[in-house]
């Protein structure tokens, strides 16, 4: 059961009545992370357990990042489970560890 969100990027491959797994390809940059945030935050609504695959990403920049944070520490106060699964390029796994992204999950 795949559907196309809104966002060209955006894309939910899988659901039920309480688990989503939600597909990102492409740059997380300040740029798109308005959109990006909204929808996301309407699966953190409708989902108690949602899992965020980021793929093909050649960009992240600190907006970027301080997304993925926020995203985690909101859903944990409303209780949602929500994990990360980030595939990125091998030059941004070098500094990533100190930008405090390995505690997402």
């Amino acid at each position: 059961m795949e559907q196309q969100g809104s966002l060209d990027f955006w894309k939910l491959i899988k659901n039920d009545k309480d688990t989503a797994t939600v597909e990102l390809n492409g740059d997380l940059v300040i740029n798109d992370i308005s959109a990006i945030k909204d929808e996301i935050l309407k699966m953190v609504e409708l989902y108690t357990d949602l899992q965020i695959n980021i793929t093909n990403s050649s960009k992240i920049d600190l907006a970027g990042l301080q997304l993925l944070y926020s995203l985690k520490n909101f859903s944990d106060k409303k209780g949602t489970k929500t994990s990360f699964d980030i595939q990125l390029a091998e030059a941004w796994k070098t500094w990533l560890p100190f930008s405090g992204i390995e505690y997402l999950n």
